[in-house]
């Protein structure tokens, strides 16, 4: 596996949710609920991540007569853009349901 050297998340104009961990208890449910949705958006996007790059042998070099078709780099950013934009979308939905399962864990409920 790849270590992760950027991600595209957005930071709210308040800061991180991570750095709020530690906010005054009256603010502390919603930063647990981002926080838990950032981790879900950044887990969501490295799986997508690795879905795409596991297809990537699937693929031809020579033509496009592969499964999949021929491999093209110079769009390597803009599906690197597409993952972390649809796992920021299924996040804010808990699709996944990790971000519901932290703040149950860390809120104690």
């Amino acid at each position: 596996m790849t270590p992760i050297t950027h991600h595209y998340l957005p930071i709210s104009a308040t800061g991180s949710p991570v750095q709020e961990a530690g906010a005054a208890p009256k603010a502390s449910g919603t930063t647990l609920e981002a926080a838990a949705e950032q981790f879900e958006a950044i887990f969501v996007a490295r799986l997508l991540g690795e879905m795409r790059r596991a297809t990537q042998a699937l693929r031809d070099d020579r033509d496009d007569a592969g499964g999949l078709g021929k491999r093209d780099r110079s769009t390597d950013g803009l599906h690197d853009w597409a993952d972390t934009q649809v796992a920021q979308a299924l996040a804010s939905r808990r699709a996944f349901g990790i971000a519901d399962t932290i703040i149950r864990q860390m809120a104690g409920r």
